[in-house]
């Protein structure tokens, strides 16, 4: 038996108790194929404006349903920004739990859309992983000595 913390339809489960079953290979390449294949059709949706960092899973999945009025079960990437532009947080359904992220630029902002506070920018996933891998902007030039 395994034992984990998991959130499941937006509610934290302490301890999930389940027991490890042997998969065949066939299925667990099958399985990556098809990841493989959803991967690439997933949306990603920037959510222009300001949003606090300290916001969690359930205060993200209430700004899409309820401000945003999207599913957030819906298989998108919802990226936030906060104010000072050098963190995004991301959130996702899987189909059985939300994932999240965050990442955190050590110098430099990240770019984001000009536009009003509450409206959704589409980007392809390629996009999604330039934003977080090469495309911050520095901050400060150094000065010429």
């Amino acid at each position: 038996f395994l034992q984990h913390f998991c959130v499941f339809n937006g509610h934290i489960e302490s301890s999930c108790m389940f027991r490890a079953l042997p998969v065949p290979t066939s299925h667990i390449k099958q399985a990556a194929r098809e990841a493989e294949l959803d991967r690439d059709s997933k949306r990603v949706r920037l959510v222009c404006g300001e949003t606090s960092m300290y916001a969690g899973i359930d205060s993200l999945t209430a700004i899409i349903r309820y401000r945003l009025r999207f599913n957030p079960y819906d298989g998108s990437i919802y990226v936030f920004r906060d104010q000072s532009g050098t963190m995004l947080k991301y959130l996702h359904w899987d189909g059985q739990s939300f994932c999240q992220g965050k990442r955190r630029a050590q110098s430099g902002t990240y770019p984001w859309p000009d536009a009003p506070e509450g409206e959704i920018v589409e980007i392809t996933e390629r996009e999604f992983q330039y934003l977080l891998s090469r495309s911050i902007a520095p901050t400060k030039d150094r000065k010429q000595t």
